[in-house]
């Protein structure tokens, strides 16, 4: 494709990422070989490229990077060059050249579908991003259900500006990367109202087996699936016959909904919880387009779906996203992290460790701290305390509750203290979130649900160590981990069964 500043999924695919970026590159790809996408269409690097000189704003950058380290390393910092350089950016004015034809392009959608103000996704698409050996993955803001002109153009600029997020810029340092350079492009596609979404995996996360798919999802808006706030309903798919070999429907408490105004967190209705979000014609209609892209691309694919409310099946049925699952997700089992961390916190033991426990749930922390009593334990039950600790204490260990998007939050500054830092798992241990925290970098995940045992379980393997002390105990929590880590996970990890 030729460079320009505009430019609709259909017009580009997967060799443009240098132009539209990872995510734009394979809606345009999906498109192009018939797999359902929503319309839309990208703001290509070119326009950030013209935004940046024509405003000034790259020379305003280079200039204030002077006042800052040429190898930054605290939380501080990062925070510092993040709200300096988004300063920059968002204080500029949009060139005329790149809202009008921002502007056309959204009158053009809208058009396809007769809806004026159509609401729409504004979703960054990095350079780097979404690729098989980077890992951007929540580095950069995306807004859903955006409405007219004047908001695609304010969230256009907001998508910019986190190409500078503290954590970008510490991910670029780790990575020797230059801070200021990398392309952005921005996708503007139609908001699906979704009656269910969530996301799959072209094959087992836990025992990297390509012959299977792992899907998931949960009623409303996919965030919910992805931030890790509910136990979503799973389906394990047989790749070659695309029959469901497993199917579990959980008890579903949370969704995120469309609003006048945005997305909104709320509960998903009583005699909604324990049904299952999709039915069986839209499970078999994805799984063909999942193993139709994973065929496409020749690699496995992490793919986000989504179900329209307001459209009849089969055309309701939309994917959103798709991206090779990264290398790192795939050197290491998520039950060989777990067996890790246990096995090197047992070498010492936890006695005299300084620890940080985070939990909303108060009674949680408590507990912990009881288990944790030969250890100078500092607790935190709110998000803001728990930054605070964090940014201005150092710790051996921080065991941190997931909390929905707060928890990914603290995970972030935890890492990048350099704290190693365990999950604790109760609702989100999900194969989205598990893969998330370990992107992030959590050294493993403790399950809450088995609370009332874990005292005795960490005093007999972290305390008194080895494989041994595990075998004693680890029919507690069989279940749990046959289904979070996959049948064959003792086998993986030199168990014995049962008998």
């Amino acid at each position: 494709m030729d460079k320009k500043m505009i430019a609709f999924f259909e017009e580009f695919g997967i060799e443009d990422v240098s132009i539209v970026g990872g995510k734009c590159a394979s809606l345009g790809e999906m498109s192009k070989i018939g797999v359902p996408v929503p319309p839309g269409f990208a703001v290509t690097t070119e326009a950030f490229d013209f935004f940046l000189k024509e405003t000034g704003t790259l020379d305003e950058l280079k200039k204030c990077s002077t006042q800052f380290s040429e190898e930054p390393s605290t939380i501080d910092e990062f925070n510092e060059m993040e709200k300096a350089y988004q300063e920059i950016i968002l204080a500029k004015k949009m060139p005329v050249e790149i809202s009008n034809g921002v502007s056309k392009a959204y009158e053009t959608l809208c058009d396809r579908y007769n809806i004026k103000d159509m609401p729409v996704a504004v979703r960054s698409s990095g350079v780097a991003e979404d690729s098989p050996t980077a890992s951007f993955a929540g580095q950069y803001d995306s807004y859903l259900n955006v409405k007219g002109k004047e908001e695609v153009l304010e969230k256009l600029l907001e998508c910019w500006a986190s190409t500078f997020t503290a954590r970008g810029i510490s991910y670029r340092v780790r990575q020797k990367m230059p801070i200021l350079e990398g392309g952005m492009s921005v996708a503007v596609m139609k908001m699906v109202n979704s009656k269910a979404s969530g996301v799959a995996y072209t094959l087992l996360p836990s025992t990297q087996d390509p012959s299977k798919i792992l899907m998931e999802g949960n009623f409303g808006v996919g965030e919910s699936v992805v931030q890790g706030i509910v136990t979503p309903d799973q389906f394990i798919i047989d790749k070659k016959t695309l029959q469901v070999e497993q199917k579990t429907i959980n008890k579903k408490l949370r969704q995120y909904s469309m609003k006048e105004n945005g997305t909104e967190e709320e509960d998903v209705p009583v005699e909604m919880q324990n049904v299952c979000c999709i039915n069986d014609d839209e499970v078999f209609t994805l799984a063909k387009y999942f193993k139709f892209i994973d065929t496409h691309y020749e690699v496995p694919m992490d793919i986000e779906w989504a179900i329209d409310n307001d459209l009849p099946f089969p055309q309701n049925v939309f994917l959103v996203q798709a991206r090779p699952v990264t290398i790192k997700a795939k050197e290491k089992p998520a039950s060989q992290f777990l067996m890790d961390m246990f096995l090197e916190f047992a070498r010492d033991g936890l006695k005299d460790k300084k620890v940080l426990v985070v939990d909303d749930e108060p009674d949680i922390v408590e507990t912990v701290a009881e288990m944790l009593d030969t250890s100078q334990v500092h607790k935190a039950v709110d998000y803001d305390t728990a930054l605070q600790s964090l940014k201005n204490d150092t710790y051996d260990i921080v065991v941190l509750d997931i909390m929905g998007v707060d928890g990914f939050e603290l995970l972030k500054v935890s890492v990048e203290r350099g704290f190693p830092t365990v999950m604790l798992t109760a609702n989100a241990l999900t194969s989205g979130a598990l893969a998330k925290s370990t992107d992030l970098g959590a050294s493993g995940f403790i399950p809450k649900e088995k609370m009332w045992k874990l005292k005795e379980f960490l005093e007999v393997v972290l305390l008194e160590g080895g494989r041994a002390a595990w075998k004693e105990i680890i029919d507690q929590f069989e279940p749990l981990f046959n289904k979070t880590f996959g049948l064959d996970w003792k086998e993986r990890i030199d168990l014995p069964k049962n008998g």
